[in-house]
């Protein structure tokens, strides 16, 4: 979903206010209703090369993942592959064809 640039409203009589009011909150409940946003962020996790059990705290199974910063201690030309195996409302397994440092974002 693209976001449009703000719109300036002047307010000049109460219903105006009460407009401005109602755009604000349709415009918060498209962000906060996103799956993206109701996430947690684990850094330093430290991964070997195969199966990593991930602790993720959302209390409940999430529908995605993201990588946010990767430290490899053997540099090369590419990221580490990861994929995800298995993930329950605790943890999320993930697979890797490298040893890495990596924080994420689970929602």
């Amino acid at each position: 979903m693209a976001l449009s640039p703000p719109r300036v409203m002047q307010i000049k009589k109460p219903e105006d206010s009460e407009r401005a009011i109602a755009a604000v909150v349709s415009s918060l409940a498209r962000v906060y209703g996103s799956d993206i946003v109701d996430g947690t962020r684990t850094e330093g996790i430290r991964l070997s090369i195969g199966s990593n059990q991930i602790a993720h705290k959302l209390g409940r199974q999430p529908v995605g993942w993201l990588i946010i910063d990767v430290t490899q201690e053997e540099v090369t030309d590419s990221y580490p592959r990861l994929y995800r195996t298995n993930w329950d409302s605790r943890i999320l397994t993930l697979t890797s064809d490298a040893e890495s440092t990596i924080a994420l974002w689970v929602f």
